[in-house]
């Protein structure tokens, strides 16, 4: 039985470690993360069109997009591995931080960016992590 688990765990490795040489959003350093973190939580606007106004729109490729860009597509990673059962969220809790900071402010702009350019499915693996979060915290605060 224990042959069964650890081949288990080991096919669950190797489609971590294919997600991670897949995706670059997965690659990013600390650094990088802790940067567009920072900016995201950092930002001031109104609404989607506040921001555009302000910052740019996420094609543009200044900086503070970029940077909310960096960190959504990491949660995003993260979420992808997270809904493919590829780790759990107590793991993802213990390490990654963040997260339901970052997607209550960066929210209005991820929707706007999606009504904009019709792609409903945007980001859809980040607010999926943001969900069961807040579901975990839910349960948590129950028991």
């Amino acid at each position: 039985m224990s042959l069964l688990f650890y081949n288990l765990d080991l096919t669950k490795a190797r489609q971590v470690a294919l997600a991670i040489q897949l995706n670059p959003w997965l690659r990013i350093t600390g650094t990088e993360v802790l940067e567009g973190w920072a900016k995201s939580l950092s930002l001031e606007f109104e609404d989607y069109d506040d921001f555009v106004k302000k910052y740019g729109s996420f094609l543009s490729g200044k900086p503070i997009p970029m940077a909310i860009a960096t960190i959504s597509n990491y949660y995003e990673g993260v979420g992808t591995l997270l809904h493919r059962k590829l780790i759990d969220i107590s793991r993802i809790e213990e390490l990654v931080g963040g997260i339901t900071l970052t997607w209550e402010k960066v929210k209005p702009i991820v929707e706007g960016f999606s009504k904009d350019f019709d792609s409903p499915m945007l980001l859809e693996w980040f607010e999926y992590l943001y969900n069961e979060i807040q579901e975990r915290e839910q349960q948590l605060a129950k028991v």
